[in-house]
């Protein structure tokens, strides 16, 4: 397996893993800032049996997919959630000390510090959106809708950004 750091030979830096479990750890897309102090929201789920093809953590249905809060300084990690459906959403709020994350049509957020969760919105039944950005102060959700009109031959769903 991967040493829990190494010294990269060529630009000599040293390279630390950050988890060291027996789950698939998940960070975020790119340009979602998983950030807050010195701690870090990550995906961990249930490692399977067989390779399966590289995913983005937001398309991953993955057995037991939850959020954990890893501290950088530590490398010690908690789980945030525990939610048996599927879940999805890469959102965190430094402002407000929150991951924020959606399971059907439920959108929740839950406390790094305390990990008390809330319930946000409920989607109606007949407005199919998913969440997937916040506002630097914490005051605004963003994300996509997709309607029947706007599928195209294959049945796949193009979204909209909701304005």
């Amino acid at each position: 397996g991967m040493p829990n750091e190494w010294i990269d030979k060529d630009t000599h830096h040293k390279i630390v893993r950050l988890t060291n479990n027996s789950r698939s750890n998940l960070s975020f897309y790119f340009h979602n800032n998983p950030f807050v102090g010195n701690k870090m929201v990550y995906y961990s789920t249930q490692k399977t049996t067989a390779p399966a093809a590289k995913q983005e953590t937001y398309n991953s249905n993955a057995a037991d997919r939850q959020l954990y809060l890893l501290d950088l300084k530590t490398l010690q990690s908690e789980r945030l959630t525990n939610h048996a459906l599927p879940m999805q959403g890469e959102i965190v709020s430094a402002k407000l000390n929150e991951a924020f994350y959606q399971v059907k049509d439920s959108v929740f957020a839950v406390n790094l510090s305390t990990k008390k969760e809330r319930l946000v919105y409920v989607f109606p039944e007949d407005f199919k959106a998913s969440i997937t950005t916040i506002n630097a102060d914490g005051t605004l959700l963003a994300g996509a809708k997709s309607s029947d009109a706007e599928k195209d031959y294959s049945g796949k769903t193009r979204t909209r950004v909701i304005t």
